[in-house]
């Protein structure tokens, strides 16, 4: 499918199909180079494909995983969240070349409390620590959009610059939000202040958290954790799939991540939050990887 152009965007193939993106960013340079971008988030949306609606998506961008969800199923529930003019706008141009009717687009940063955010703005992504030029962003709670609509993710991807905890504040208190399953970009180095905090919100008594790591962050590990070879994403790229689910396991891991984190100080792994109880059920789909 052809999607029309747009000045200062080009249209890129991806396992969502043609999108536009926007020329010059990383986006762009990934699905230029044939690379898979993310296809952890793939992943974990594939494998849980039975329980991804309604599927929220903070931090849309132009929309690939958005358009992903939404032609999976075309009577499931998207909600994409994209503060980002650009990018929201050729996030709507993209659900329209589709002609998508099950996706609605809020154009607001995620916080913890409805208000504004003062947010950099760069041609192609937002920040709240970004040195560019600043503007005032309209900024919801997850919390009150749930409210406001009734409707509550069974699956969230959550991927917004490192403000992830604070759109995970915001969601406390929401019908159905424990039994969510959230997937999230992690990086130590940022996250690492938040661990206490994150296991309050998801404990591990109650959470499974999977990590998705290459064979050289497995090496980091002093202590041996279980873990399981898979291939994602349309080029089969081969990781290791790890699950903790106690305390002994997190330290171990915590312990490997901050050693990966030193060598490689940009380093990021994807993770998968699931509720034990829910995900453990046979009616998890088991399918092949790489593809709707």
């Amino acid at each position: 499918m052809s999607v029309p152009p747009v000045e200062g965007a080009v249209s890129r193939n991806s396992y969502a199909g043609p999108l536009l993106v926007v020329e010059g960013s990383k986006l762009d340079a990934r699905l230029a180079s044939g690379r898979d971008h993310d296809p952890g988030v793939e992943y974990f949306m594939m494998k849980y494909r039975d329980l991804l609606f309604p599927f929220f998506d903070v931090g849309a961008n132009v929309g690939l995983f958005t358009v992903h969800a939404a032609k999976l199923n075309e009577q499931g529930e998207v909600f994409a969240f994209e503060p980002h003019p650009t990018n929201a706008g050729l996030l709507r141009h993209n659900i329209d070349a589709y002609a998508l009717r099950n996706v609605r687009v809020w154009e607001v940063a995620t916080s913890s409390d409805d208000g504004f955010l003062s947010l950099g703005l760069a041609p192609s992504g937002m920040s709240v620590g970004s040195s560019v030029e600043k503007r005032q962003i309209a900024a919801r709670s997850l919390r009150s959009v749930i409210q406001e609509t009734g409707v509550a993710p069974r699956f969230m991807k959550l991927d917004i610059e490192g403000a992830e905890m604070i759109a995970l504040h915001g969601c406390l208190g929401s019908p159905g939000f424990t039994e969510c399953i959230l997937e999230m970009e992690f990086s130590w180095r940022d996250h690492r202040r938040s661990i206490g905090e994150l296991h309050r919100i998801r404990p591990l008594d109650f959470y499974d958290y999977e990590f998705l790591l290459a064979a050289d962050d497995l090496r980091a590990f002093e202590r041996p954790l279980v873990s399981t070879e898979i291939e994602v994403g349309p080029s089969r790229r081969k990781v290791h799939s790890v699950v903790i689910s106690n305390q002994h396991e997190w330290d171990a891991l915590a312990e490997a991540l901050q050693v990966r984190t030193v060598e490689r100080g940009s380093r990021k792994w994807e993770c998968c939050i699931t509720p034990r109880q829910m995900t453990r059920q046979p009616m998890i789909s088991k399918v092949p990887v790489g593809g709707v």
